[in-house]
């Protein structure tokens, strides 16, 4: 499934928090600021998990509507929480990605234990 992409510029007037670069509309707007000053990897790990999020908000109404999102939400939240131990190992030592990492996992509930 391909992500909508949203191309943020950043405009005269704009918010100081606006990414200029290309995020996926799955990012929660909180995990916004800081993001684009993150490495690919993290960028798109954030992308993917923010998506699970998403859909793990999502009501099964029907038979059909929870297969869909047992589909997405394997997709999107396998593997997090070894990725995210990774990503962490990775950045240990630089200190602006390792603290905006060790944020964004509090803020979502990963652990750095995997």
């Amino acid at each position: 499934m391909l992500a909508l992409m949203l191309t943020w510029a950043l405009a005269s007037g704009a918010a100081a928090d606006t990414p200029p670069c290309a995020v996926s509309v799955d990012v929660l707007p909180e995990h916004l600021p800081g993001l684009c000053a993150q490495p690919p990897d993290v960028r798109a790990f954030v992308e993917r998990h923010d998506r699970c999020v998403h859909f793990a908000g999502e009501d099964p109404y029907d038979e059909a509507r929870r297969a869909e999102l047992a589909r997405e939400m394997q997709a999107a939240c396998s593997g997090a929480g070894s990725q995210f131990k990774s990503l962490l190992e990775r950045y240990r030592d630089q200190p602006d990605q390792l603290d905006w990492l060790q944020r964004y996992g509090r803020d979502v509930g990963l652990s750095p234990e995997g």
